[in-house]
């Protein structure tokens, strides 16, 4: 004779498995998961070819210039590097930089020219952050060239490094913020590479 105790440790064992073959395959016909801070390549797009940036993109990841007549059409990215390194450090970040080469490259932008503005915390020397922030500007831009056939005349990598904050360094968070990398259209090249060339002399 069977006993209620077997039957029920039977049926939260056949339970158990019914539920994990459900979730298996639901699993295997998902897409991986996107977070919903990304910017897509569609949204990368509207916010360049337009004045200003606007739309219902995530503020935090849209910025316009203040005080100036006709504001240029940027947005801003936080993607985390590799410390110390211009090499991407998570799967989000490289995807990141995915969707706003496939817009740089896309036929809605192709007649327009572009600063890759690198940005960082104050951790470190001004000097070092500088310069990191230089370099990570340049190899987002070498990546576009490579990968997406983006004209190099097209771009223009600059670094920032630590002096223009977006929010203070007090916290891992603010930090966070300040370590962005920044997308300007820009409607006159030629006043930009005369501005290049005169801080190289």
């Amino acid at each position: 004779m069977i006993r209620w105790p077997t039957i029920l440790l039977l049926f939260v064992i056949a339970s158990a498995g019914w539920v994990w073959a459900e979730e298996t395959a639901k699993t295997a016909g998902q897409k991986p998961e996107v977070r919903a801070d990304l910017i897509t390549n569609d949204q990368f797009i509207d916010a360049l070819r337009i004045k200003g940036p606007a739309g219902e993109y995530p503020k935090a990841k849209l910025q316009a210039l203040p005080n100036t007549e006709t504001p240029q059409a940027q947005v801003t990215i936080n993607i985390l590097f590799k410390s110390g390194s211009t090499e991407l450090a998570d799967d989000f970040s490289v995807r990141q930089v995915q969707e706003a080469g496939q817009a740089l490259s896309s036929d809605a932008l192709a007649g327009y020219y572009f600063e890759i503005a690198g940005h960082t915390d104050n951790v470190g020397s001004e000097e070092k952050n500088l310069r990191l922030s230089q370099e990570r500007a340049e190899a987002i831009k070498q990546f576009f060239i490579n990968y997406y056939g983006i004209s190099p005349e097209r771009l223009f990598a600059r670094g920032y490094g630590e002096s223009i904050p977006m929010a203070t360094n007090d916290t891992d968070e603010n930090r966070a913020k300040n370590r962005r990398v920044v997308f300007i259209r820009i409607d006159k090249p030629e006043m930009m590479i005369k501005e290049i060339e005169k801080k190289m002399e």
